[in-house]
Order: C-alpha cells, then sequence, then structure tokens
C-alpha cells in the first residue's frame, strides 16, 4: 500500500510542476517580457494577436520604438543598441517584430539602430513622468516579392489587420496620424 501511496504522490507532485510551467509559458498572441540587467523590455508585433498585446503592455515602457522602412513594412532582426550618456550599454539585443519597449528610468539615452547595415542614431530623453516613442525608418520600400524558394519574405512582418490583405506576403502599411 505504501508503494502505491509513493506512485501517487510522485503522479501528483510532476502534474503539479507540469501545470505551473504550462501557466507560466505565454499563450498566443501573449508576449513574455525580456530582461537585461535592470532592464526590462518586451520585443514582437508579429500578427493582430501580437499587435494587441503590445498595445496593452505599452503603459509600462518608457521607450516605444518602431521600425520600418520607407514604403510602409514593418521591420523584425533591427539590431538595437542602448546607451546612457556617459557610455554605459544598457541594452544590446535584436527585436523579434517591429516594435521593442524598453523600461528606462528618466534621463537622456543614445539609441544606435542596424538594419541590413544601414545604422540610425538618435539621442531620446525620458522625462520624469513621460515616456519616449521613436520611428526609425529605413529607405526602401515594396517588398512584395516572394523569397527565391517561393515562400514569403519573413523579414517583413504583419503586425497590423487594419487594412486588407489578400496576399500574406504582401506588408502592411504604417498607420499615419491624420
Amino acid at each position: 500500500m505504501s508503494y502505491a501511496k509513493n506512485i501517487a504522490a510522485t503522479l501528483a507532485v510532476s502534474l503539479a510542476l507540469a501545470g505551473a510551467a504550462a501557466a507560466q509559458a505565454p499563450l498566443p498572441g501573449e508576449l513574455s517580457p525580456q530582461r537585461a540587467g535592470s532592464v526590462a523590455y518586451l520585443s514582437g508585433g508579429v500578427g493582430e494577436d501580437e499587435v494587441q498585446a503590445m498595445r496593452a503592455a505599452a503603459p509600462q515602457y518608457s521607450l516605444r520604438m518602431t521600425f520600418a522602412q520607407a514604403g510602409g513594412a514593418y521591420l523584425a532582426d533591427v539590431h538595437v543598441r542602448i546607451e546612457r550618456a556617459d557610455g554605459a550599454v544598457v541594452l544590446s539585443t535584436i527585436t523579434t517584430g517591429p516594435f521593442l519597449y524598453v523600461e528606462l528610468p528618466p534621463g537622456t539615452y543614445r539609441v544606435r539602430a542596424r538594419y541590413e547595415g544601414a545604422a540610425q542614431e538618435r539621442n531620446v530623453t525620458i522625462a520624469r513622468q513621460g515616456s519616449a516613442s521613436p520611428v526609425f525608418v529605413w529607405a526602401g520600400g515594396e517588398t512584395d516579392a516572394a523569397s527565391p524558394a517561393g515562400t514569403p519574405d519573413t523579414r517583413h512582418a504583419r503586425p497590423c489587420a487594419a487594412e486588407p490583405c489578400e496576399r500574406p506576403h504582401r506588408p502592411h502599411r504604417l498607420h499615419r496620424p491624420r
């Protein structure tokens, strides 16, 4: 009888641990914040679910960056490096979607973003009760062509379903304020 109790206890513990791990795994469209030292950040925005998750999380982050091409296609795989005014690196990462949100204390930062060898640099100031939302735009435009293998060009994220899209690989336009 004690053997059966040991098996039952082991099974119960295993199921509890599996349930805890599943509860911590992000659901589709739910993004997991990352950490680099004391800095929390969130990257994503591919697909409507992730866009909604990014919008919901936005108020928690003081720096909210967007990456796109001049033609309106959103970009992923952008190398981003954020430095404090004294030159200390706060964050160095590669985006997984067109949005990168970072929680930074008030201050002035230098943001360096590089996409396919072309780099941009911006000085960003975050006020005590404020936030900053720089948009980085690279030259380029319509990239309607599929990759040589005949699969869609996955470098361009599809973060918004606000526009009808007859072809899934067609990049969507940035929504400009009216």
